[in-house]
């Protein structure tokens, strides 16, 4: 029989995309045998606008290897999903799947270095590391939530461009949805509004506006 060519040659199912696709889902296995508390802690993450210092203290530790490993997976996935775009949108200048992993790794961690250096600034940690550490739930969920449209964009080519729109519209919501967290957050703390609105513009939009704009033009 003869091979498709149409299939050997398709780089969204390369045998290295199995390979991650296949890691991450073995690692959330681990995950939910070794720490199955942590699904309760992503659903109030997503439906509960704050967790509570005791849920924070007790369950968002970044020395948590929980939560390492959900961090880890979310990073897996959000690059699988950036080099999937390049590679529908930007074929002739699309960029490797280990750029796109330190792209995304760098903005979870530029967030958390923003946040913290903020916190020390004004000298109050509990609003900023609140806002940071759901954040970090915020992307395991996007990762979470991506990961079976990565998986299906990798092995059915005739839904591909509805699920890359699928995906950047999980992905925007949930943006969103961490910009409003923050407002109730700084609102529900006593922080002035302005205060607020100046945070969120000067170390969240404008940011990620440039972030978007660097991807577009590199």
């Amino acid at each position: 029989m003869r091979p498709d060519p149409l299939r050997t040659v398709d780089p969204f199912n390369a045998e290295w995309v199995t390979i991650v696709l296949l890691l991450a889902v073995g690692l959330l296995a681990l995950i939910n045998l070794g720490a199955p508390r942590k699904w309760g802690v992503l659903a109030q993450a997503l439906f509960r606008l704050r967790l509570g210092r005791q849920v924070l203290r007790d369950e968002v530790d970044l020395r948590d290897r929980a939560l390492l490993g959900l961090l880890v997976l979310a990073v897996s996935v959000l690059a699988l999903f950036g080099w999937q775009m390049d590679q529908m949108w930007r074929p002739d200048v699309h960029h490797s799947y280990g750029w796109w992993a330190l792209v995304v790794g760098g903005v979870l961690a530029g967030q958390l270095v923003v946040n913290g250096s903020l916190a020390r600034f004004i000298g109050d940690r509990s609003i900023l590391m609140e806002h940071s550490y759901t954040g970090l739930l915020l992307h395991v969920l996007a990762g979470l939530l991506l990961l079976p449209v990565v998986a299906v964009l990798a092995y059915r080519s005739e839904w591909r461009h509805e699920l890359l729109w699928t995906g950047m519209v999980i992905l925007a919501l949930l943006l969103l949805y961490r910009w409003f967290r923050g407002g109730w957050l700084g609102l529900s703390e006593g922080v002035p509004g302005r205060h607020i609105l100046l945070y969120l513009c000067a170390a969240e939009v404008l940011p990620a506006l440039l972030l978007v704009s660097l991807l577009h033009a590199v």
